[in-house]
């Protein structure tokens, strides 16, 4: 009987240990997936260790060595979601490793699984269409790519105006029949003087094969002050005053180009979470420090000992931003950054949103609760949960649907016209003058807003600032 106690005792010892040390099994992607760059799956473990082992590490393989990292810590629950970068090659010979942190347990794909890129799009107009309006009068270049399509081959541009195409006569481009342009890749287009302004224009290219791309643009003078009536998009003006207009005699205040750059959001996490304001904008992600009027930066600072965030930015009196730093507390560690404010992609976003044209928050229009521009700029602690309030995106779809500097007073009702004490910055045509202003978040759950010329220096010589529950 001794002797058979002693066994039982050894074998639960034995399986004690071997739970204790821990196993990890891949279980997708494990041979045969094929999988496209710039699209989202699912990377899968069974596992039998958790508490020792909380956190693991995924990287990708090619040819059994190392590539990239796919994600060097993320909590050990069986799954991770990956977005595959646009610059993985394509090869049918990778395979993913987990092991944990420590690196004493770890497991690869059984089988090689594929990465393709994603078939280009027979015709696609430059990004460069990003710029979007065009001034009568003014010449542009037109850019395009094509993939499997002969540089022999003939193409066709067309602007349409509420969709129905115009003709050569009045658009100055060429028209859809005959297809009349070389697949040369560029077009230079004079913008006809006498077109008239309007949000509502359409350039289309085609090929002979029925494949076509199109982009929305506006045609109008920057600083575009009062548009005809027709030309105005459907909207909620009144939101578009009480986040915006409101800063500038109600003219909108936005930048130059639906296309902004952005530099120091360097964590993939800062970027999804900025990645919410499309596809009203577009973000084009930077490491150098962008050029005036050309975007943002995202940067760690010093800040007041009670703010999570703020955004300083300068504008034009014609209504272009110049700059905007969007800024994170420096001060604290990253627990108590998120015990104060919760995550700093939540910050990054909110910030960020202040950026691209949202002088206030939600709360002037909406009692949006956990919206992300309402005033707490972390939201909660469970961040994937914080969203937009489609009030305020419908707002900023609005802002880059009209040119910089839109006058909107004929859009409000005479009692919502008079300029607010917060507004009382002197629209120019010209941009000849600079305005300055900055928005913080304060862990007491209150908002400061300040204006004047030297809100970036800190220094005490602001025009405006008022503090309030936000």
């Amino acid at each position: 009987m001794k002797r058979i106690l002693i066994l039982l005792a050894s074998l639960f010892l034995l399986s004690s240990s071997a739970w204790a040390a821990g196993t990890l099994k891949v279980i997708t992607p494990n041979g045969g997936e094929k999988w496209t760059t710039g699209k989202s799956y699912a990377v899968k473990w069974n596992l039998t260790f958790n508490i020792r082992h909380p956190h693991i590490s995924i990287r990708l393989l090619k040819n059994g060595r190392h590539v990239q990292w796919i994600t060097k810590k993320t909590r050990n629950d069986g799954r991770f979601v990956w977005k595959i970068p646009a610059n993985v090659s394509a090869s049918s010979n990778y395979k993913i490793r987990i092991q944990n942190v420590g690196r004493s347990i770890k497991d690869n794909s059984d089988r090689s699984f594929s990465i393709a890129k994603p078939p280009r799009k027979p015709v696609e107009l430059s990004e460069a269409m990003g710029l979007n309006f065009y001034e009568p009068g003014k010449t542009y270049t037109i850019r395009w790519k094509t993939s499997g399509y002969p540089k022999t081959g003939k193409v066709s541009l067309v602007l349409q105006r509420n969709i129905i195409d115009l003709p050569e006569s009045e658009s100055g481009l060429p028209g859809i029949w005959p297809y009349k342009l070389d697949n040369t890749g560029s077009y230079r287009w004079r913008v006809p003087s006498n077109l008239p302004e309007g949000t509502n224009y359409t350039i289309v290219i085609w090929l002979t094969s029925g494949a076509n791309h199109w982009v929305d643009i506006i045609i109008g003078k920057p600083g575009a002050g009062a548009l005809p009536p027709s030309r105005y998009p459907k909207g909620n003006y009144v939101h578009l005053k009480k986040l915006n207009a409101f800063r500038l005699a109600n003219h909108t205040v936005r930048w130059k180009s639906k296309t902004i750059y952005v530099s120091g959001a360097n964590k993939p996490a800062w970027r999804k979470a900025i990645n919410m304001w499309t596809p009203a904008v577009k973000f084009k992600y930077v490491k150098k420090k962008p050029a005036t009027g050309k975007g943002i930066q995202v940067f760690r600072k010093t800040l007041d000992n009670n703010t999570c965030g703020q955004a300083f930015y300068s504008y034009k009196a014609n209504g272009q931003f110049l700059t905007c730093d969007a800024t994170l507390q420096s001060r604290w560690s990253a627990t108590k950054f998120e015990k104060n404010c919760g995550s700093t992609a939540g910050v990054v976003s909110h910030e960020v949103g202040h950026c691209i044209g949202l002088l206030e928050h939600s709360n002037a229009i909406d009692s949006a609760k956990w919206g992300l521009m309402d005033g707490s700029a972390g939201c909660s602690y469970a961040w994937p949960d914080c969203e937009i309030h489609p009030k305020v995106k419908n707002m900023v779809s609005l802002l880059y649907r009209l040119p910089p500097g839109t006058n909107i007073t004929s859009k409000l009702k005479k009692g919502q016209r008079s300029i607010e004490d917060g507004g009382n910055e002197r629209y120019s045509a010209d941009g000849d003058e600079i305005y300055y202003g900055s928005i913080e978040y304060l862990t007491n759950g209150q908002i400061r807003i300040c204006s004047g010329p030297d809100v970036e220096s800190g220094t005490g010589g602001w025009r405006q600032c008022e503090t309030r529950d936000h």
